[in-house]
């Protein structure tokens, strides 16, 4: 019978050619590179995509990542339900929205929370200097987006009926035109076209926030199938948006150089409303209670059917980020 100090080299050995073999394995099979398409609305919010991308951050995580560029989120969202693109940025409010359409969308992570982007931005020649100046004006705004939700905030905040008003629908592309013809007195409006429009008026802009009421929140979605059957892309996305943040955080004036360019602006144009802090992976209670105020909002708008405002738990998945950051999800609901 073999003794098992003469077993031990032989296994030892054996053992060893496992090891090497799995190492040699390991450095001649390269993960596999996968495409991906990211829809964007061309605003400071998407940061974290333009920086993962100018990194190179998609690259690292291998993945072949397309960048289809838009003017609003809900447009971004719009390519993911045509099937044109596997994930979208979009503001809280149009995701609300296709929810309530019944779309099988699920959010994956906020990447933005600011309370320093939405505005109010009026002329001062058409008297308006503080928010109780809007009784009697014209406003412009966004309708279905979170510039609507935030325009019915602030009137709400300030007291100032909706019989006090006109509200003009606006594309974002009307928006620098309606306000220096005088269509509407004041709009609502986010960079990069806060900082344009003001730029124009100068001192004859008035720039009204209510960051005590309201946050400008922006999610990464997909389809529910795309997101079942894509985990791993899915994770590898958020690692370079993770990797983004970091270094939005560790080196802020590069980064608002890097999303500014991106954007079409200055750096300093984006000095007054940009921080760091605001970019950021997350699934926590404020998405959830922000999604309840909005269903809300928006039933007694009429904008939806009335009924009882739906678990929101029902849209989130948290697979991916529970792989990346379990200490960033802080949902108790």
């Amino acid at each position: 019978m073999l003794s098992l100090s003469r077993l031990a080299v032989p296994l030892l050995l054996v053992g060893a050619a496992i090891g090497f073999g799995s190492f040699v394995w390991q450095r001649s099979v390269a993960p596999t590179v996968a495409a991906l398409t990211i829809a964007i609305p061309t605003q400071m919010s998407t940061g974290t995509v333009f920086v993962a991308r100018d990194k190179g951050y998609f690259s690292r995580q291998q993945l072949a990542v397309t960048v289809q560029p838009f003017t609003l989120g809900k447009q971004a969202l719009q390519s993911v339900l045509d099937d044109k693109a596997d994930l979208a940025l979009v503001a809280d409010v149009p995701f609300m929205f296709a929810r309530a359409r019944g779309e099988p969308i699920a959010v994956v992570a906020t990447v933005f929370a600011s309370r320093q982007t939405m505005a109010l931005l009026g002329r001062r020649d058409r008297g308006i200097g503080a928010p109780r100046d809007l009784a009697g004006k014209t406003l412009g705004t966004a309708t279905g987006t979170n510039a609507q939700y935030f325009l019915d905030k602030l009137l709400a905040i300030h007291a100032i009926p909706d019989t006090a008003i006109k509200i003009v629908a606006l594309d974002p592309a009307q928006f620098a035109e309606a306000l220096r013809s005088g269509q509407v007195d004041a709009l609502t409006t986010w960079n990069p076209l806060l900082s344009r429009i003001q730029d124009e008026h100068g001192p004859n802009a008035t720039v009204m926030m209510e960051p005590d009421m309201f946050v400008y929140r922006f999610v990464l979605v997909g389809k529910k199938r795309f997101l079942d059957a894509h985990p791993e892309s899915v994770r590898r996305a958020l690692a370079a948006l993770a990797d983004a943040v970091a270094t939005i955080h560790d080196r802020p004036a590069d980064a608002q150089a890097l999303i500014a360019r991106s954007i079409g602006l200055q750096p300093q144009q984006l000095a007054a409303s940009f921080r760091a802090s605001d970019y950021a992976l997350s699934l926590d209670q404020s998405l959830l209670l922000s999604l309840d105020d909005q269903t809300r909002w928006a039933m007694k708008r009429g904008l939806i059917p009335a009924g009882k405002v739906p678990n929101y738990l029902d849209a989130i998945d948290v697979r991916p980020l529970s792989l990346m950051q379990p200490a960033a999800i802080k949902l108790i609901r």
